[in-house]
């Protein structure tokens, strides 16, 4: 087991690109193999941006018996799903002609802890209560989101950031890391879509089938997505320190 309390953590873990960025539209695309041998546990972190709204991104482990991609397979099991709108990084919310009394939108904050904190905004132009998540349309979509943004804002701004962006609503994690975001129960005048969101698929080297010694990030995408992939491995033996292969590096000393 590698003790990750001496030395730096780039010394105890091996980082490298397993898919450079690219748009996939409805397809699938795999990154360079990487062997396992010396590494005990592989995780591959795929980062998956601009998903429509139930759209599918999925990140899946790849095996070959060696760099080439000879014999190369689907490892079983080992796959995850994005799914438009839901657990985002970063969401977005797209007026469509806000309706008073009909647009409604439900906003999820998913916290690390596992606890949700959930709230349902509706589109109200008569003495709009905000602490019941209602908020006015305004002249136009553009002065909805900003209507909207301060509701989301007062209700949920201890895990969530909404901020209005002409006719559209950012939202975002009030502490990066410690929420993703699920829109749910939308009407079909406010569009909700993902703009960043994260897959990771973690492997130990015994799953791989025997005579198989390299994986790889597999993207497949529903829709048009722009997708990345970064593999992190760890010491099998927690011997020596790792050498990183990269253009440049910086670490505390």
């Amino acid at each position: 087991m590698t003790n990750l309390t001496n030395g730096k953590l780039s010394e105890h873990i091996k980082i490298d690109s397993a898919l450079n960025p690219i748009s996939l539209a409805t397809t699938n695309a795999t990154g360079g193999y990487h062997g396992m041998k010396g590494w005990k546990r592989a995780l591959f972190k795929m980062n998956a941006a601009a998903i429509a709204d139930t759209v599918t991104a999925i990140a899946q482990v790849m095996e070959a018996t060696d760099a080439a991609a000879t014999g190369a397979q689907v490892l079983t099991g080992a796959a995850a799903t994005i799914t438009g709108s839901l657990r985002a990084t970063r969401a977005l919310l797209t007026g469509n002609t806000i309706v008073d009394g009909t647009t409604t939108v439900t906003v999820t904050a998913h916290k690390r802890n596992g606890d949700d904190e959930s709230a349902v905004f509706i589109c109200e132009d008569t003495t709009p209560d905000i602490d019941a998540g209602e908020f006015a349309s305004g002249a136009n979509d553009t002065a909805a989101m900003v209507e909207l943004a301060a509701a989301i804002n007062h209700l949920l701004g201890d895990w969530i950031l909404a901020t209005p962006s002409t006719t559209t609503c950012i939202l975002t994690a009030a502490e990066p890391g410690e929420v993703v975001i699920s829109l749910t129960a939308c009407d079909a005048t406010i569009v909700p879509s993902t703009l960043e969101a994260i897959a990771i698929v973690e492997i130990d080297a015994a799953q791989l089938s025997a005579g198989y010694s390299h994986v790889a990030l597999r993207a497949t995408t529903g829709g048009t997505i722009v997708v990345a992939g970064e593999l992190t491995r760890e010491e099998a033996t927690g011997g020596g320190a790792v050498d990183e292969q990269v253009a440049a590096c910086w670490t505390v000393l």
